[in-house]
């Protein structure tokens, strides 16, 4: 299957999120279909209780009406927020801004605010409820923060969006069918510097319309492995998003 002009119709700054730039990170190819396409299909179960879990974290969802296991695993993540004496001062925070001439960053901050010793502190939550959870949670979100899912948390919004006393910190609070671990992820400015790097190769990708396909572990569970590998039947799958 040939993909052919796909950005053309699109003028620079692009909008992307923080997903998408992970996608990108794991996958050029990942990234191109999520931006072009929709996975038709019941949402996943375990994508149901994730999406839960965030919901009763926000306080737009009363625990009792969530599924038991949702319930469970944001129980967990209330008690070991409580028990690091972490204060959130506000949930599911929504910002787009400039990051490079080319692109606006768009990204959902789960938690934005201090720990016990006062120090500012982002906190994202995760539910470890993947498929790909089973190969152990450390692997799991290691793998989340080394793409580039935490540099687009941890960079500084412009003055005018926030305050320029913005987190270097960020812990995610994964919550597993057992218990909750976090693992903590500190601001560097050479990640920030390999981050713009990445966004030179994503515009030079567009540009051109070439985007690589990047086999590695995570192939088994990407929601576009039928269309990637062009197995028979593959459009019944996907809509082309308009």
């Amino acid at each position: 299957m040939k993909e052919q002009a796909l950005f053309g119709r699109l003028s620079y700054p692009i909008r992307i999120s923080a997903t998408a730039l992970n996608n990108f990170g794991a996958c050029p190819r990942k990234f191109l279909y999520y931006r072009f396409w929709d996975v038709l299909g019941d949402e996943p179960s375990y994508f149901a209780k994730g999406r839960e879990v965030h919901e009763i974290m926000e306080g737009s969802l009363v625990s009792s009406r969530a599924m038991p296991a949702a319930r469970a695993m944001a129980e967990r993540l209330q008690k070991t927020e409580r028990g690091l004496g972490i204060r959130i001062f506000q949930r599911e925070m929504r910002q787009s801004f400039e990051i490079s001439p080319d692109f606006l960053l768009t990204r959902v901050v789960d938690g934005l605010g201090v720990d016990k010793d006062g120090k500012p502190i982002i906190v994202d939550y995760k539910t470890a409820s993947r498929k790909w959870a089973t190969s152990g949670v450390p692997h799991f979100v290691a793998y989340k923060a080394h793409t580039w899912q935490s540099i687009c948390y941890l960079l500084s919004p412009p003055k005018s969006v926030q305050s320029s006393e913005w987190p270097k910190e960020l812990i995610y609070m994964v919550a597993t069918s057992r218990s909750a671990q976090i693992f903590p992820v500190e601001y560097k400015k050479e990640d920030h510097a390999n981050f713009l790097i990445m966004l030179g190769n994503l515009k030079q990708m567009i540009d051109t319309d070439t985007f690589y396909k990047n086999p590695s572990w995570t192939c088994q569970w990407c929601p576009y492995s039928d269309m990637c590998n062009e197995l028979d039947g593959w459009e019944a799958n996907f809509r082309r998003k308009k």
